[in-house]
């Protein structure tokens, strides 16, 4: 469930002969190395820390930049779910392509904003029934929109020296309003995911509106971005049911923000 990252390899022991001897080792060929990785760049999960509320600044637990920047954080940091022994709970999927495919209706354009399919509560439950999916309480929503296509044909694009397909940075996603917020904490759900970049459609022309600030910091419920779903939706089409045993678990960073998460789908 997790795409491709950007990472540098830093390789820092001696990788020749003449390096080894001079370090006064004995002669065997062999490497270490450091993995320097931006956590925001790919597959992720936004911890609490991610996202504040843009006129209070604050973070989840009344957290401040301030401490947030002097890693004065307490036990807030993406290591406590690593340390807890990660998210293993059951997952649920709502495949938004497959869904309206199948209803007869006008496929999402995944770059669409306001989505061409308001992806929105009643959207939501509709999907749900049709899927024969039962939210309850311990749940991580995923919801696929198609983005994941978006990526692979974007690297063709680039190699060709085309333009990107994903540089207008707006996308469909999960409507932003009091309606999706409530039912979210209300459900019980206790994370969620997409393959596009944010979970919620981007950009919204409300900040304080958005689900980011509101499910990080006001509720404490991670968001999954960037998520590999398509293999997961064609196992829930093949089997045909969208419930699975979900893991994952976080790498294990004291004060940290975000994480690769490690993830699998279970049938």
């Amino acid at each position: 469930m997790q795409a491709e990252h950007r990472v540098e390899r830093v390789d820092t022991l001696p990788k020749t002969k003449e390096e080894t001897l001079a370090a006064g080792k004995i002669w065997a060929p062999h490497f270490d190395c450091f993995l320097h990785i931006n956590t925001q760049s790919s597959t992720q999960w936004d911890y609490f820390m991610h996202y504040s509320y843009s006129n209070s600044g604050i973070f989840y637990g009344g957290l401040t930049p301030e401490k947030i920047i002097a890693q004065d954080t307490g036990d807030f940091g993406v290591a406590a779910i690593a340390k807890a022994g990660g998210v293993q709970t059951r997952g649920i999927l709502i495949d938004v392509p497959l869904y309206l495919r199948r209803k007869g209706l006008a496929p999402l354009d995944p770059l669409s904003k306001p989505s061409s399919t308001a992806i929105d509560l009643p959207f939501l439950k509709s999907a749900m029934a049709y899927f024969n999916i039962e939210p309850r309480v311990g749940d991580v929503l995923l919801v696929r929109t198609g983005y994941e296509d978006l990526i692979a044909a974007d690297h063709v694009a680039l190699a060709r020296g085309e333009p990107a397909l994903l540089a207008s940075n707006r996308w469909a996603g999960v409507e932003a309003n009091v309606e999706v917020m409530k039912w979210i904490w209300t459900t019980g759900i206790v994370a969620v995911g997409s393959d596009n970049p944010t979970f919620e459609e981007w950009p919204h022309p409300y900040p304080e509106m958005s689900l980011h600030p509101i499910l990080l910091s006001g509720q404490g419920i991670m968001i999954g971005e960037m998520l590999r779903l398509n293999e997961v939706a064609a196992e829930c089409e093949k089997q045909d049911r969208w419930t699975f045993f979900f893991s994952s678990t976080p790498i294990h960073v004291e004060h940290g923000v975000a994480s690769p998460p490690n993830a699998a789908a279970i049938f």
